[in-house]
């Protein structure tokens, strides 16, 4: 073994295959593990044991580089300083660099040369660094070869701790590559967990040397073996990512759980979406995950993606204690500027949830949501202040949190405003989005654009466009359904496709089968919808119509407790009907606390109110609840109706029809072409259809020509003779 390493030795003194420039090397692992015989153990000064110099040197380096989440550089100091007057040689370099990096020169190269006197190797080299005078700098940098070449020969191996400090030196210089990679090699062969991985990855990439897969794996695998965590991470991701064929995710759990036990996150992560099923659904375990995560926590560097990651689990289970400890973890991750967990925060908050309701205080946290750039936050903006959630109703602020999230991205806060715009508007708005790669923009540009051509344009770009060709799809079986004469077994084509890796279509296609009486298919998809209190309304009505009545009620529980308000007003009416008054009235609370501007919803409390079966929520008589949920205000203008009766979701009551006919009387185009198309998709009605649509048609409304086009073509309705 002896005659090993003086042969490394001398082989050092020759030539090598240069590295090329601009290699990528990897930082050096704290848990070096080398395979020779330990160098000279380090004398403590002062009668210290090495237990306590080694503590202060750990727990020093700690605190100056926030390695416990917290750094607190004074402290670190401290505790180096310390270390280094017992005797450690580390504490001194690292004491040295803080120094050099804050730009103190003579006292970063005092403790390089005690570090330097003591023998070691980086603080030699460092020093050479810094120095201007070649001749100066060429003593320390032999006397720094010379030190790894004798550890190497006694098969010691201390200096070899610090090779990269010398290997990165010897690349920086010209004509130094070839002994650059003869040190990197004698350090590999060693043991050195940086060394190896600097191989593997110049060899899988050819950087310097040949491109060679299997000597990169066989140096990757040397390092995990000698210890080294995020060589077993990078191990286990070409395991799982990389090499699907030989792929082996059994494999790559031991090796994640290995690093996980060095406390590696990167691990941890991986083995979270490993027990999720993201990459077997073999090893596809939510009781192993949960415990992944419970360890992960529990660690002072914990990221917020796992504080998240155990709170949505352990939110989902909706058990009262397990809700508090989710509450507990999203707000430890909003601490660190998460923003899921900060909307989540807002939410639990705004229905009390895990924690005591608290209305104002989610609104902060939505704000702040909003304000790091949430388009979903800014949405829920726009509702605090059309509605008044812990806030005055306010016109402009809801103009403006609609813009924001406009600005954001939200293709709903598009869709929002379209009926507002005029139509050259419209196509600069859809244009911008559609331009960022938005589907749905593409596909609305493509139906203002008569005549629609799946071949060419805007619709073809939607449908064929990128990874995220599913939402093009979505969103033209989206049209075709709501076209005048609905093209019902290709949309439903468009949907099936689109739904293999889309959740939105699979929502879609969800909410299609219900409506055609396909309780079966839609049952298939109930597993893959998103978590939400929508999400779950539909389950529960899904579970319903497939005659699962228990699991029907569990789903609707979850919605309404999530403020879903079409589902408190249907067990409103479910407890009136039974007798259930006092129920009934705290499900209308909860319905007016969760959303009380949704116009389309009190028609039918306000029927079981002039029955006499409920009364509404505190003290209010009916006209002022219904008011403030209309949000008909004097000074608001006219559009503003408009616009309100444009939104509803679940069709349009008679004072909508009135509010918009006045509307459209005084001169609003988007009233006529709402009035138009109601009367043509949904009521039937040809001869009130072609009246609003002509009319504003006649104001310059393309929609509405393109619009009355379709029908003309459809049959629907007769063109004149002139056309």
């Amino acid at each position: 073994m002896f005659f090993h390493y003086v042969l490394v030795a001398i082989l050092m003194l020759f030539s090598a295959p240069a590295f090329a420039e601009g290699a990528v090397f990897f930082p050096p692992e704290l848990d070096y593990k080398m395979i020779c015989r330990p160098g000279k153990t380090e004398k403590p000064a002062g009668g210290q044991s090495h237990n306590s110099v080694a503590a202060q040197y750990h727990d020093g380096a700690a605190k100056l580089r926030g390695a416990d989440g917290e750094v607190d550089i004074p402290q670190g100091l401290k505790l180096l300083e310390q270390a280094r007057k017992g005797g450690s040689v580390a504490a001194a370099v690292m004491l040295a660099d803080y120094y050099r990096e804050q730009g103190d020169a003579p006292k970063a190269k005092e403790l390089y040369q005690y570090a330097a006197s003591l023998g070691d190797v980086a603080a030699m080299v460092k020093l050479a660094a810094d120095e201007t005078d070649a001749e100066k700098a060429a003593p320390l940098l032999a006397a720094a070869r010379q030190k790894i070449a004798v550890d190497i020969a006694s098969g010691e191996c201390e200096s070899l701790r610090s090779v990269h400090v010398l290997v990165d030196y010897l690349r920086a210089q010209e004509e130094e590559d070839a002994a650059a990679l003869a040190w990197l090699n004698a350090a590999a062969e060693m043991g050195n967990i940086w060394a190896n991985m600097s191989l593997s990855d110049a060899y899988n990439i050819g950087d310097g040397v040949p491109r060679d897969k299997k000597k990169a794996a066989f140096f990757l695998k040397r390092a995990a073996d000698n210890g080294s965590s995020e060589a077993m991470v990078q191990l286990a991701e070409n395991l799982l990512n990389f090499q699907p064929a030989t792929g082996n995710p059994a494999e790559a759990e031991s090796l994640l759980m290995r690093a996980a036990n060095k406390e590696n996150l990167r691990a941890y992560h991986l083995l979270n979406r490993l027990y999720a099923g993201d990459y077997s659904p073999t090893l596809k375990d939510q009781a192993k995950q949960r415990m992944a995560l419970a360890a992960a926590v529990k660690l002072p560097h914990v990221t917020a993606e796992l504080l998240v990651a155990l709170a949505d689990i352990k939110r989902r289970s909706y058990q009262e204690e397990e809700e508090n400890q989710a509450f507990t973890l999203y707000q430890k991750a909003a601490e660190k500027g998460h923003i899921k967990a900060i909307m989540w925060v807002a939410e639990m908050m705004r229905y009390g949830i895990g924690t005591a309701q608290d209305v104002v205080g989610s609104l902060k946290y939505n704000r702040l949501a909003a304000s790091l750039g949430s388009a979903e936050a800014a949405l829920r903006m726009v509702d605090v202040y059309r509605c008044g959630i812990g806030k005055k109703p306010q016109a402009s602020l809801e103009q403006y949190w609609l813009q924001r999230a406009q600005d954001l991205g939200s293709e709903a806060a598009l869709m929002a405003q379209l009926p507002m715009m005029d139509v050259s508007l419209q196509k600069e708005a859809l244009l911008r989005f559609a331009r960022k790669g938005s589907r749905r923009a593409m596909v609305q540009l493509a139906f203002l654009e008569q005549p629609v051509d799946e071949n060419t344009g805007w619709l073809k770009r939607a449908l064929q466009q990128g990874e995220k060709r599913e939402d093009g799809l979505l969103a033209y079986a989206r049209m075709l359904l709501a076209s005048p004469q609905p093209d019902y077994p290709k949309a439903l084509n468009l949907l099936q496709e689109a739904a293999e890796k889309s959740t939105a279509a699979r929502r879609f296609l969800a909410e299609y089968f219900l409506t055609q009486n396909q309780a079966e298919e839609a049952l298939t998809l109930v597993d893959s919808l998103p978590e939400d209190a929508g999400s779950y309304a539909l389950q529960a009505k899904i579970y319903e119509a497939a005659g699962r009545k228990e699991a029907a009620m569990e789903a609707q529980k979850i919605a309404a407790k999530y403020g879903h308000v079409p589902t408190l007003i249907a067990l409103t009416e479910q407890a009136v009907q039974v007798g259930g008054l006092s129920d009934a009235a705290g499900y209308v609370s909860m319905a007016v606390a969760a959303s009380p501007c949704r116009v389309r919803h009190w028609a039918k409390l306000e029927k079981l109110v002039k029955q006499g079966a409920l009364t509404p929520p505190s003290g209010k008589t009916w006209p002022d609840f219904r008011t403030r949920g209309l949000m008909l205000r004097d000074e608001e203008p006219s559009d503003r109706q408009a616009r309100m009766a444009w939104l509803l979701e679940d069709g349009m009551t008679a004072e909508a029809q009135e509010m918009l006919k006045e509307t459209a009387m005084n001169g609003n185009v988007m009233a006529m072409r709402r009035l138009g198309e109601f009367f043509l998709l949904e009521e039937k009605n040809a001869l009130k259809a072609r009246q609003w649509l002509e009319m504003a048609a006649e104001q310059g409304d393309t929609a509405a020509e393109s619009l009355l086009q379709r029908a003309y073509e459809s049959g629907f309705l007769n063109a004149p003779e002139s056309k």
